[in-house]
C-alpha cells in the first residue's frame, strides 16, 4: 500500500489529499484511505491508462533506486492478489487455478 500511495502522490503537492493519477481509471474521483489519511484520487486528463500509469510507476521505482537484476525476466514468480488477477486477465493462468509464470510472460 505504501507503493500505491507513492504512485498516487507522484506529481501532486506534498501536503495535498486531493490527488490526480493516471493509475486511477474510474470515471469519477475515488476515496482511498491509508495510514489514517483519507485521499480523494481523480483520474488524470485527458484519459488515464496503462501506458501513462506505467510511466508513473517507473518514475516512482526509479526514484527509489531499486536494483533490477538482469535475470528477473526469466525467473519464476508467485502470482497472487493483484498479479494473479492480471495473469488470469492475460490468459497466463486459468481463473480459480494456481500456476507458474515468469516475469517475461507478463512482459510479452
Amino acid at each position: 500500500m505504501a507503493a500505491r500511495e507513492a504512485i498516487f502522490r507522484l506529481n501532486n503537492p506534498a501536503d495535498s489529499f486531493n490527488l490526480v493519477s493516471s493509475c486511477m481509471v474510474t470515471s469519477s474521483p475515488t476515496s482511498w484511505e491509508f495510514h489514517g489519511k483519507k485521499y480523494t484520487i481523480s483520474p488524470a486528463s485527458p484519459s488515464p491508462g496503462y501506458e501513462a500509469c506505467m510511466q508513473e510507476v517507473h518514475a516512482v521505482i526509479d526514484s527509489l533506486n531499486v536494483d533490477q537484476c538482469e535475470e528477473v525476466p526469466t525467473r519464476k514468480i508467485a502470482a497472487f492478489s493483484y498479479f494473479h488477477d492480471r495473469a488470469v486477465d492475460a490468459g497466463l493462468i486459468s481463473h480459480g487455478q494456481s500456476g507458474v509464470v515468469t516475469v517475461q510472460q507478463f512482459l510479452d
